[in-house]
């Protein structure tokens, strides 16, 4: 992946047998002993990893395995991770990083200088990245820290680029995706304690992204009927 991070039989080949050992239960924990999975563990940025780099929409090779990678290295880290917050956040760092600069960047909406192109990609491939997270997050512990990680610090900047590029299907889809998963209760991951507020808060922010997202595709006029659900 790192030296051939151009060629896409390579990618897919590779994490497609990355995610089937991430599976299995004796595999995965002979995975993540190696040297060079921890390697992975601690170094999943574009600078390592090729593939990772944000591209333009005509050579968006990497964007479709984002999601398998990200799941696969994060059901490894989960044998060990345990309550060690500490560690997740390292391993989120990569992602806090993109979601700051991405931040940054929309404080320009509207300016000459806002890289509006270049900030669409990042923010389909951060949102690829957070729903392979998510997927492989199933158990009660780490999808908390998972949760508590996103809201608040990062959730405005969800909606934010939701209301910007709402009628882009290549924009929209991928963060609706990401609160589908969210959202998904595999293994009573959801069950949230009886003093705990976060099931009223998760409820609050999916919701808004659902009335965002419906309000900006009923205001849009002169739509032909053949392009309804390309939206």
């Amino acid at each position: 992946m790192k030296f051939w991070g151009r060629s896409e039989t390579v990618i897919n080949k590779t994490l497609q047998l990355f995610s089937d050992l991430s599976v299995g239960y004796s595999s995965a924990r002979k995975l993540v002993k190696l040297e060079s999975v921890q390697l992975l563990l601690n170094n999943h940025t574009p600078e390592h990893l090729p593939f990772l780099l944000s591209q333009s929409d005509s050579e968006q090779l990497g964007m479709r395995y984002r999601t398998t990678f990200y799941s696969a290295l994060s059901r490894l880290l989960m044998i060990e991770l345990g309550e060690d917050e500490d560690r997740f956040e390292r391993f989120m760092m990569p992602l806090a990083d993109t979601f700051e600069r991405v931040a940054s960047q929309l404080a320009a909406v509207g300016s000459p200088v806002f890289p509006e192109e270049e900030l669409k990609i990042t923010f389909i491939g951060l949102c690829r990245d957070l729903q392979g997270v998510a997927y492989a997050f199933v158990g009660k512990t780490s999808f908390m820290m998972f949760f508590d990680w996103l809201y608040p610090r990062h959730m405005e900047v969800l909606h934010r680029c939701l209301t910007l590029w709402c009628h882009l299907p290549s924009v929209s889809t991928p963060l609706l995706k990401l609160m589908a998963e969210i959202v998904q209760n595999k293994q009573q991951r959801l069950q949230f304690d009886v003093s705990s507020p976060n099931g009223i808060l998760l409820f609050r922010e999916v919701s808004k992204v659902v009335v965002t997202y419906g309000s900006q595709m009923l205001s849009l006029q002169d739509m032909l009927p053949s392009e309804v659900y390309s939206v």
